[in-house]
Formats: structure tokens, C-alpha cells, sequence
């Protein structure tokens, strides 16, 4: 499916003002100001690149997203976001803001959520990149409608989901759409928690 420019740029939106108090982001970018730099070139990246090798699902209001990696694509390599014209993002100019402490807590953490998707995951699967509605109407219904929508495409496909939280209140939410807990930890020397999460095809 082809994504128009503005989608992908309001899904951007929602995403940075979604994971504006998020946990990892909250631990990755303490200080608010660098947080609010960094996240839309962060999420343009996760949202173009969503559109490019899986689905980017807006809702119908425009007030939620979620982006998808479909099997085969669910662990983002260099190579890929180049193709995709990495430059026009704003995302190296943003990471600078991070400093050396913040860029060392980016490398670890997100190798250690590299190697968890590995080996919780071997088969082809689809992979919830990011869920996130907008503050003001978040636990109204927004992120079930959307999860539902991307669930019945890997049912369909007869694929099993795997998502990572950094927050116990997001694994219940999971938990009741068929996700389970498959490792739940911290990444040594690091106060933030892991939850890996995975649902079989229903």
C-alpha cells in the first residue's frame, strides 16, 4: 500500500506527543527539551520507514497510530533506511542533542532490544513498531480499535505479533488482545525495565 507524505508526517505528530512521557524515552532523554528535538525526527524515521516495509495504520479520526514491520522486514537495517533517503530526515542532525552519555544508553539499549527480538522471535512475524494516541485521548478506545486492525491482518496472514513496553499498564492492555509476556527484564546497569510480548495467530 502507498502512503501519501501527510500521512506519514501526521502519524510524526502523534507519535512524538504520544511518547513525550514514555519511560524509555523519559530514561533515554531526561531533560524535556532534548526529548521534544529528538522525538519527531526520531518517529519520521519510524514512520516512513513503517510505511516503506510494513503498514502504517492512522485512525479514522486521525488522533491514533500504528506502525507495523511485516515478516521480513521487522529488524530496520542501514542499508534500508538509505534506500529510503535517510538524509531528508532530520534524524542525525536531532541524535547530536543526545550527547555521548545519551547516544552510549541509545547503543545499549536498543542492542538490547536487538537481541530479545532475535531470539524471541525466530520465524517470520509481524512486529508493532509503535502504538500511540494522542494524550488527550488516550484510553478512550483509540489503541484497541487500532491493534484490533493490525491483529486481524497477521490472523489473516496466519503470523504470530511480537511488541516491545517499557510499562506494566501496557502489558495488561496487551495481555488482553492475546499478547504474552516471553521476557521480562533489565538490561544490565540500566533502571528500565523490558517486556517482550508475543500473540499467536487466532
Amino acid at each position: 500500500m502507498a502512503y501519501s507524505t501527510s500521512s506519514v508526517a501526521r502519524a510524526t505528530e502523534v507519535l512524538s506527543r504520544a511518547f513525550q512521557s514514555d519511560p524509555f524515552f523519559d530514561y533515554l532523554l531526561p531533560r524535556p527539551e532534548v526529548r521534544s528535538a529528538v522525538l519527531p525526527a526520531l518517529f519520521d524515521m519510524v514512520a516512513g520507514y513503517s510505511a516503506a516495509h510494513g503498514e502504517l495504520d492512522l485512525a479514522a479520526d486521525g488522533w491514533g497510530v500504528a506502525c507495523w514491520l511485516r515478516p521480513g522486514h521487522t529488524l530496520p537495517t542501514a542499508g534500508r533506511l538509505l534506500c529510503l533517503g535517510l538524509p531528508r530526515w532530520r534524524l542525525w542532525q536531532s541524535l547530536a542533542k543526545l550527547g555521548i552519555g545519551g547516544a552510549l544508553r541509545l547503543s545499549a539499549l536498543a542492542a538490547y532490544a536487538d537481541r530479545q527480538h532475535r531470539r524471541n522471535m525466530p520465524e517470520a512475524h509481524w512486529y508493532l513498531w509503535a502504538l500511540g494516541v494522542e494524550p488527550a485521548r488516550q484510553r478512550q478506545g483509540v489503541e484497541a480499535s487500532l491493534l484490533r486492525m493490525g491483529l486481524a491482518r497477521a490472523d489473516a496472514d496466519r503470523k504470530p505479533c511480537y511488541l516491545e513496553t517499557n510499562t506494566a499498564l501496557n502489558v495488561l492492555f496487551y495481555q488482553k488482545h492475546g499478547f504474552r509476556v516471553v521476557n521480562h527484564g533489565q538490561p544490565a546497569g540500566y533502571r528500565l525495565t523490558f517486556w517482550a510480548m508475543r500473540r499467536e495467530p487466532q
